[in-house]
């Protein structure tokens, strides 16, 4: 592994980890209170999420020119396949009986682009090795 994408993957784990922690918080505490305050510990875990994405930015601006072209159309290629699921999941919700339920439709579209993602990057290194 390239140096920058070792301490990206280094710098991402703690915020992760509470990522899963704050995921997992709601489970723990008492049901009820507030709308808002039930709002807001589910959203919670969306900050450090950021946080990891603005590790990734400077992810790309600390590889060289090889590994951010690599990245750039990773992403790209995880956004066309992401964009067709999703237009897929909207056009079928459209028809009755056949509709997928919305959070089946979103966790596709979400292990779409992941996995589209990893597999576009993964194919891409081979490519330009």
């Amino acid at each position: 592994m390239r140096p920058a994408n070792v301490r990206y993957h280094l710098r991402s784990v703690p915020p992760l980890l509470l990522v899963i922690v704050l995921m997992l918080l709601p489970r723990w505490l008492p049901t009820g209170g507030p709308d808002a305050v039930r709002i807001a510990l589910r959203l919670l875990p969306l900050v450090p999420m950021a946080f990891i994405y603005l590790l990734y930015l400077r992810y790309l601006r600390e590889s060289d020119e090889l590994e951010r072209k690599v990245e750039v159309e990773a992403l790209a290629l995880s956004a066309i396949a992401t964009m067709l699921v999703g237009l897929g999941a909207l056009l079928l919700g459209e028809e009755s009986g056949i509709a997928p339920r919305a959070e089946t439709s979103l966790v596709a579209v979400l292990l779409v682009q992941v996995g589209s993602y990893m597999l576009a990057r993964l194919w891409l290194r081979r490519r330009y090795g």
